[in-house]
């Protein structure tokens, strides 16, 4: 039998204020948008802020927002390269979303997200099973109420007893780890944040496209730099011969500006060569 559970939103990392639907799309549409924009370090800080706060809801989620989480969790697991816990993540949607299209913006057609969503979408509905609550408890698996829970493959629960906790579990009933016994004052565990993707390809071409201009106008300024000192030592050199006020001005200005130019150019040389 599942104990009385303890509210999700008692937990430090919950914002304060109860977390609606609304604030959990919000992330997983930033999610989707940078995804296809391929920013991925925007993807996946607006993905795992999402699940975040899927953790703090206190109210039942819809079906449609159980698959969103869904789906944005297999992206992530792609990008991670875990074929098998994306393609389980993505039937999990599939099942609480049956009619969903991925865009082709996010899957575009012969890519190999859209072949593992198809067929993720194609395998067989998991079985199964009965969750053994408390009297009086209220629950929704995915969205769906007082569903029984898939045997294979993750789900998101929400129970309402003495408090409502809303968690994510990868597979099979809650376990103790996931459940705080009763009388505990601890929350229900989140989802154990997942480590960074690789960078792409084209994020690496992106990130020292983006460093050029500090070598180009690094180089420039040395070239500016040298050519101002230049000008002030062949002035200097007839100074002597010919020493006039305005000489004098130029040699300092020119000297003066040689050094200037020549500290920058050092210095976005020098930002370059730590950030290329």
């Amino acid at each position: 039998m599942l104990w009385w559970l303890v509210s999700a939103a008692d937990a430090a990392d919950c914002p304060e204020g109860p977390v609606g639907s609304g604030q959990v799309s919000a992330r997983l549409d930033e999610a989707v948008l940078a995804y296809a924009a391929l920013e991925q370090a925007d993807f996946e800080r607006a993905a795992d802020e999402a699940q975040r706060l899927a953790t703090c809801m206190q109210a039942p989620m819809e079906p449609a927002l159980a698959s969103a989480l869904h789906r944005v969790r297999g992206i992530r697991l792609r990008l991670l390269h875990d074929d098998d816990k994306a393609s389980a993540s993505f039937a999990a949607a599939a099942r609480a979303e049956p009619g969903y299209l991925l865009p082709q913006a996010v899957a575009p057609e012969g890519s190999d997200l859209h072949a593992l969503w198809t067929l993720a979408k194609a395998k067989a509905p998991s079985p199964t099973q009965a969750l053994d609550l408390d009297p009086g408890s209220k629950s929704w698996v995915d969205g769906r109420a007082d569903a029984p829970r898939p045997t294979v493959g993750p789900y998101w629960l929400q129970v309402q007893g003495r408090a409502f906790v809303t968690t994510w579990i990868a597979e099979g009933p809650p376990d103790a780890s996931q459940l705080p016994v009763p009388g505990s004052v601890a929350a229900v565990p989140m989802p154990a944040p997942m480590p960074a993707a690789p960078p792409t390809d084209l994020e690496v071409a992106q990130e020292r496209s983006r460093n050029r201009p500090l070598l180009y106008t690094g180089l420039a300024s040395g070239v500016v730099a040298a050519g101002l000192w230049g000008t002030s030592a062949a002035v200097r050199s007839g100074y002597a011969a010919d020493p006039t006020a305005s000489k004098y001005s130029l040699i300092n200005s020119t000297w003066l500006a040689s050094v200037g130019t020549g500290v920058l150019s050092t210095a976005l040389l020098s930002t370059w060569l730590v950030t290329k």
